[in-house]
């Protein structure tokens, strides 16, 4: 089980009434973790919580939710694993019109050791973003998010020391606010060095 709690200030802002921003709050997060091993190929695995915030000054602006993340993993053999995901995520979101963000996610990833040295993974994400809260009621309703990002990449161990990667990724997302859907390619190359 785990808790925190976050005292925060907004620094070097001005108090701004109108839009009721710049407020001091309280964040407090509590959480319980578990795994469990469902058999020599397979784990499940998450993780339940609570996020709650409160402001001093602007009640308009509190926000508390259920944060979950689920996991499973089967490994059917020694070279290939499988790995579905599902997450449900608060975080605050501060503008005129939200107060936070809740991301519902699904994810699909498989990764292939292609050899003892080279392997290949693959990741399937798709989140649906909701901008919730608000001081002020958004024109055409709440801001409604979807986002959908495919990444294929490798990664290669010449070396006990030396690593490099690379990956191709692309992400669309489609929204009802204006100018916030995008469509995204993702091309990088990474190297590391352990001394």
């Amino acid at each position: 089980a785990t808790w925190t709690s976050t005292d925060g200030d907004y620094l070097n802002t001005v108090f701004d009434p109108a839009n009721t921003g710049n407020d001091s709050y309280r964040e407090d997060r509590t959480g319980l973790a578990f795994e469990w091993p469902m058999s020599a190929f397979s784990t499940f695995t998450g993780r339940i919580g609570w996020v709650e915030r409160r402001h001093d000054i602007f009640s308009e602006r509190d926000m508390s939710g259920l944060a979950l993340d689920l996991g499973y993993v089967w490994t059917p053999t020694a070279k290939l694993s499988f790995g579905l995901s599902a997450a449900r995520n608060v975080n605050p979101y501060l503008d005129a019109f939200s107060t936070y963000l809740v991301d519902a996610t699904l994810g699909f990833a498989p990764t292939w050791q292609a050899t003892e040295k080279v392997s290949v993974r693959m990741s399937l994400d798709r989140v649906e973003s909701t901008y919730r809260g608000g001081a002020v009621a958004r024109p055409g309703g709440s801001r409604r998010d979807t986002a959908n990002n495919v990444l294929l990449g490798a990664d290669w161990l010449p070396k006990r020391n030396i690593a490099l990667g690379t990956s191709f990724q692309h992400q669309r997302r489609s929204s009802n606010e204006l100018l916030a859907s995008y469509d995204a390619t993702i091309l990088s190359v990474n190297a590391s060095i352990g001394f």
